[in-house]
């Protein structure tokens, strides 16, 4: 295939002897050939590919494979019609783990539609774009296939091009594992099917000027051979030294860059800051001097990996795959030695746990200079697992931290290229057959030798394989200076004096649970503690204050005794992801759904250990699951310990802080953790049930599935809680999708509760079988918000126990066509609030929402970012316009979410029609994107597309209706919606009505927008300390506030009250500023 490697030239140096007559003229000939042909300057055929090495993972994220230190070769390749099968693309590229970006113009040959086609293994995405792209940001692919895949060809949409005109394009392509194979090809109607010609390709220029950075490192003895150099700052890369010492770093960006050298094991970094300009070249020669001191960390393992053939069954990391055969390991107690470093290996007897769960992990350290920690570890996972591609997370005595990527190999494949395979062994499964072999791998990660390091915590997988579960075998610990011993803090937890397995202990960060005899250890620096131990469910906490000195061993006993109450919440279910055999493909999140006869659930009732759940309804379209995604769940008042929850992940692992609000107004954030179903439990999870296989529309299908057991704690336990935010993974589905069943809380007594009545009656009578519910306005909440009182009988009554307090209640009726009906109300602590009759109001055969300088929706929201944390939000911003003599919205993406009442997302409908009202000028396309009943949902994840086209410009205002058929609307969050409407330039929308019918009324103007009065939250129509009250109730969490209190208070616009809005309200109303917002 030709193309040219950039980075070698030659020099021709012509040699005349005495010039001649003819010799001159000769000359001036080819001047002047020379001067005519420089007027229209060749240009390089081809697109120019940038190859980038970075660790193989599913679906990478292309921002990070596409970073300048993973760029390691740069040419033009012309055409793009590659199969390298399994070799690499070029030496200085791996076989595997590696992505290119061709970036260049494309002229077309003809004036008409052209249809372009990528041809990979594994993925690709392509962009057309008039204007130059930014790889940073985008836009919308015209083909997005970045997914594992054997050689797969797919089509754009046509595209029309104008003949001699170039347009960039920008094609970007992953290799993941076995062969690869990268082809653009188009077709039009004059042009067949082929790969892009190179004379139809122009080369795009490299990002940047490039640097180069080398050097020696060397060691008291000589050369240091096998040192690694790390940098970061402008890039980041990493390299290890030749048997010279010797290193080399090219096609780095400018800029400013830290440099670190060390010898693991051997000497301690030497670290160094440079400044690269712009095609510089820079020699370094680094001397390492400081030997290190290693120190083995005493582990506290608390899981068995190892197995035998007489007894198979002897382990507890995903006991439905192998374990490590024990006569193929290393003896316990023996010596593993990799380099300098010592590692004593873990018992191997029967019922001995030999290895510690890495991710969401925490190691305290005795408070000194380390230079780095050496590790033995390998990963797993059901159904074999993956890579661990994570971090080490430092925590320094100055409170600053670093990220240290770590990546753990699956024991069944070669070693990361950050690990060194050390020992090989037999894997039985539980049968005691061999399966056979796993690795346990070695690896390094330094440490800043400038700061004194207090912690060590592993984050969870972050890419690749979602179901990775990487776990320790040994630490040991390298510093400059010896180490404080730490101390070791035992005992056991008794109730009426008898020990009490399954009691959990805390002391700091660390948590543990007792063993069948009651016992617990943590291994701690010296300090002081509060030790606390609790029996989920059972028994509130038990706490002693503690103080233990350096290499101390304490006994420390905890007696249990004032009883727990459990307070089972019952959860606002939104979504189905359980099916029974009857009916495998009753769900609605996800492409597969957990199998309802294999869960241990009775008349939605379900246990864990002492704990006792409320569980969704699993019967053909019942709902049993929330899409976690920044749910409100008012709590009533009590003095609670911990909070349990059933969850699991559908697809990578689901980490954030959720958010406890106080009755005093004051918040805790506590830590959660949702694992990938098909992965192992983290450090902080336990498995509940793991069903054999799992159901798509055709019946059970692989591989084993899990939901998980998590239990969390609270410090503030002598506070009155007043509610829980469920905060959003940031990653967004899909991900990062976490799916929670059940929650159960416990407190030290029984809440204070109050008591709700009322009935629900719509247009043709009584509504029964409506849900009511407490601390959830669909207008602001997220969905899946709140409280369930009940559920309305056949007669429309409903009456139930509610959280006390101010909170909006609504009625969901989902699926019945009636408007969705919310009042204020105020529930007192053991009396009874009447709602009296609730009235619904049906919304016909269709729902409309109006694009103006404020949306305006009537069962139909346009979901408009006020807050733009990413570039995918950043494309949903639209702009309020006045054209054509009516008001709209301008932008190039909106996403639109269907009332569930109106639709529900539990039963698709059939067919419905959506019209659209937009601004004829320059638009030829308009796409309508949804997901359709029978396919997998997921934000962004829109398998079908309906056209509107139009290449008039009449710059008028027009209509055109759309059908779709077996329409899904499954939007489970902020811009994933229920459909999208989009464009490839600037679109004008005034309205668009969602109908259930064919037949589709024009919706004649909008209501009138009531005007905001900035800082009038109780609505008197000025602003006073009244309103500063409820603003401040509001912004700390004690008050929900209506939808006209939040846009009188988010003088920000971000769609909330905040601190600093209550301030401004303030000093508005005592007069200190004239203005607001």
């Amino acid at each position: 295939m030709p193309h040219h490697r950039e980075g070698g030239m030659f020099n021709m140096v012509p040699r005349f002897g005495r010039p001649t007559l003819a010799r001159l003229l000769m000359a001036c000939f080819v001047v002047v050939l020379l001067l005519a042909f420089a007027v229209t300057p060749v240009l390089a055929q081809g697109l120019r590919g940038l190859y980038y090495a970075s660790t193989p993972s599913s679906s990478p994220d292309r921002l990070k494979l596409f970073s300048p230190g993973n760029l390691v070769l740069t040419r033009i390749d012309g055409p793009v019609d590659f199969n390298w099968g399994n070799d690499a693309p070029d030496p200085a590229v791996p076989a595997d783990g590696f992505g290119v970006r061709w970036v260049g113009q494309v002229v077309a040959p003809a004036s008409e539609n052209f249809t372009f086609y990528t041809a990979t293994d594994d993925g690709a995405r392509l962009w057309l774009s008039e204007n130059p792209i930014d790889p940073e940001n985008p836009g919308t692919p015209i083909i997005n296939q970045w997914v594992d895949q054997g050689t797969t060809q797919v089509a754009s949409k046509p595209v029309p091009l104008v003949k001699g005109k170039k347009y960039y394009i920008m094609f970007e392509y992953y290799e993941n594992g076995g062969g690869a194979v990268a082809r653009l090809l188009w077709e039009s109607p004059s042009t067949p099917q082929d790969v892009i010609p190179a004379d139809a390709l122009i080369p795009g220029e490299m990002p940047y000027n490039p640097v180069t950075l080398s050097g020696t490192v060397t060691n008291p003895q000589g050369a240091a051979a096998g040192a690694t150099v790390a940098i970061s700052g402008a890039a980041s890369r990493r390299v290890t030294t030749d048997d010279q010492g010797k290193f080399s770093m090219t096609l780095l960006p400018p800029g400013s860059y830290k440099v670190v050298a060390y010898q693991a094991g051997a000497y301690a970094p030497e670290i160094s800051e440079i400044t690269l300009g712009p095609g510089e070249s820079k020699t370094l020669n680094i001397k390492l001097t400081k030997p290190v001191i290693l120190t083995e960390y005493p582990l506290q393992y608390d899981r068995d990996w190892v197995n035998s053939v007489d007894n198979p069954t002897d382990f507890t990391v995903v006991t439905t795959d192998p374990a490590y055969d024990k006569a193929s390991l290393p003896a316990g107690g023996s010596k593993v030695k990799v380099g300098n470093v010592t590692f004593t290996f873990p018992s191997t007897a029967d019922g001995a746990n030999n290895v510690v769960a890495m991710a969401l992990n925490t190691f305290l350290v005795s408070k000194a200079n380390y230079t780095g920690i050496h590790i033995l570890a390998s990963s797993g996972g059901s159904s074999g697992g993956g890579t661990y591609n994570g971090q080490a997370i430092l925590t320094y005595a100055d409170g600053t931290t670093e990220n240290i990527p770590v990546s753990v190999a699956n024991r069944t494949a070669a070693p990361t290229a950050n690990e060194t395979e050390v020992i090989t062994a037999t894997l039985l499964d539980n049968t005691g057959s061999a399966v056979g072999e796993g690795r346990i791998n070695y690896q390094f990660i330094p440490v800043d030798p400038s700061k004194q390091l207090v912690s060590i915590g592993f984050t969870t997988q972050l890419s690749g394989s979602t179901v990775a579960t990487p776990m320790m075998w040994g630490m040991v610990l390298e510093s400059v200076q010896p180490l404080e011993p730490l101390a070791t803090v035992s005992g056991t937890v008794k109730v009426a004096g008898a020990p009490v397995a399954n009691a959990v202990v805390r002391i700091g960060p660390l948590t543990a649970t007792t063993s069948t005899k009651g016992t617990y250890s943590f291994v701690v620096p010296a300090g002081t503690y509060t030790l606390g131990g609790l029996l989920p469910g059972k028994y509130a906490p038990s706490l002693k204050e503690i103080t233990v000195g350096a290499g101390e061993k304490q006994t420390v006993d905890l007696e249990l005794a004032a009883a727990a109450v459990q307070v089972q919440y019952p959860l606002n279910y939104s979504h189905d992801w359980i099916s029974g055999a009857d009916a495998p493909g009753d769900y609605t999140f996800g492409d597969t759904a957990f199998i309802a006869e294999q869960l241990p659930i009775t008349n939605r009732k379900a246990t864990h250990g002492t704990i006792e759940f409320l569980m969704g309804d699993v019967s053909e379209g019942g709902q049993n699951m929330i899409f976690v995604n920044g749910q409100f769940l008012p709590t009533p008042e009590a003095n609670y310990s911990g909070f349990y929850i059933l969850e699991s992940c559908v697809s990578g692992f689901y980490t954030r802080q959720w958010t406890l609000t106080f009755t005093d107004g004051t918040t805790e954030t506590v830590d959660v953790q949702f694992s990938d179903w098909c992965g192992g439990a983290s450090k902080i999870e336990e498995e509940w049930k793991r069903t054999v296989n799992r159901h798509n529309p055709s019946g059970e299908t692989g591989p084993n599935c899990a939901i998980f057991f998590e239990p969390r704690f609270i410090s503030n336990f002598t506070k009155k809680l007043k509610s829980i935010t469920l905060n959003p993974d940031p990653s967004g589905y899909a991900t990062n999708s976490g799916g929670l069943f059940a929650l159960t809380l416990e407190a030290a007594a029984p809440p204070v509760m109050g008591t709700l009545t009322g009935k629900v009656q719509g247009p043709n009578g009584p509504v029964a079988g409506a849900l009511v519910v407490v601390g959830y306005d669909p207008a602001i909440h997220a969905q899946g918000s709140g409280w369930v009182v009940g559920t309305t009988d056949n007669s429309g009554n409903f009456s139930g126990s509610a959280p006390t307090g101010t909170y909006p209640v609504s009625i969901v009726a989902r699926g019945s066509g009636l408007k969705p009906m919310t009042k204020t109300v105020t529930i007192e602590a053991n009396k009874t609030t009447d709602m009296g009759t609730i009235n619904m109001e049906s919304y016909g055969s269709q729902v409309v929402c109006w694009l103006r300088s404020e949306s305006v929706g009537q069962g139909l929201r346009h979901i408009d970012p006020k807050v733009v944390p990413d570039a995918q939000t950043q494309a949903f911003v639209t702009t309020p316009v006045t054209v054509g003599g009516r008001e709209g919205r301008s932008g190039t993406n909106f996403a639109f979410d269907v009332d569930d009442n109106f639709l529900f997302r539990g039963k698709p409908t059939s067919q419905v029609w959506i019209r659209i009202q937009y601004y004829d000028e320059g638009t030829d396309t308009i796409y309508i994107d949804y997901t359709n009943a029978d396919l997998s949902m997921g934000a962004g994840k829109y398998e079908v597309a309906q056209d509107i086209v139009d290449r008039t410009d009449t710059k008028t205002w027009k209509t055109a209706d759309v059908a779709l058929d077996s329409a899904g609307f499954y939007g489970t969050q902020e811009l994933a919606g229920d459909f999208r409407i989009r464009s490839a330039s600037n679109l004008t929308l005034g309205y668009v009505v969602v109908s259930t019918k064919s037949q589709i009324t024009e919706p004649g103007e909008p209501p009138a927008i009531p005007k905001v009065v900035y800082g009038d939250l109780n609505g008197d129509g000025k602003v006073g300390i009244p309103d500063v009250t409820i603003a401040l109730r509001i912004a700390v969490g004690v008050q929900t506030g209506t939808p006209d209190q939040i846009k009188a208070g988010d003088l920000n616009g971000n769609g909330k009250v905040e601190i600093a809005e209550v301030t401004k309200i303030l000093r508005y109303a005592v007069g200190l500023i004239t203005t607001l917002p």
